[in-house]
């Protein structure tokens, strides 16, 4: 199992480019590139059944990654197949789902729900990421019912496992900072997990 850092300049890895240089695309012809080296620098990993998976932001990365890969066969790397978890792949499709999720998951009522339905429509994607062409219907709607449940003590990507609340402050998990006011500075005074 091989892990890789992608693009370069997230977690440890350092940035060959400025920063406006990278993009899906980009990523997927470095990712390509880093196999064709891989596979000749170690060739006992040849034309063995070869899986791609990642998560999250990967939900992007991998299709560009499988893409290039069809259209650019590297010569002894047998591409079985790939796996994304909780990918991310469209951000108003994304929080878009959200609604029907939290509610058919018995987080929000059939009121909220339906207030952000009519107050927001398709639009909920849009409003979570930016408030700038979000009515203050939605976003009212939003805060009375979706963003009223995303608590720092609750795991949105798995609602039924515990959640470990570390060390930090309580105010660093607060999300959607475009629909929510800024922490004070008795935020972690007055908030509670």
């Amino acid at each position: 199992m091989v892990f890789l850092e992608a693009p370069a300049g997230v977690g440890f890895s350092q940035p060959l480019l400025a920063s406006s240089d990278y993009n899906d695309h980009t990523t997927a012809a470095n990712t390509h590139e880093f196999l064709r080296v891989f596979f000749d620098a170690y060739p006992s990993f040849q034309n063995r059944p070869f899986y791609i998976a990642g998560e999250s932001y990967a939900g992007r990365y991998i299709p560009f990654l499988i893409t290039k890969l069809l259209a650019s066969p590297l010569p002894k790397v047998h591409l079985v197949g790939f796996l994304i978890g909780n990918p991310s792949t469209n951000y108003e499709i994304d929080h878009n789902s959200y609604v029907d999720y939290y509610y058919t998951h018995g987080l929000i009522s059939l009121e909220n729900y339906l207030a952000v339905g009519a107050a927001c429509g398709d639009n909920v994607g849009r409003c979570v990421v930016s408030s700038v062409n979000c009515s203050a219907a939605c976003e009212a709607a939003l805060q009375d019912g979706i963003l009223s449940i995303d608590e720092p003590a609750l795991n949105r990507y798995y609602i039924y496992g515990d959640v470990c609340l570390l060390n930090k402050s309580q105010a660093h998990p607060f999300k959607y900072r475009n629909l929510r006011p800024p922490p004070t500075p008795l935020s972690d005074a007055v908030t509670t997990p």
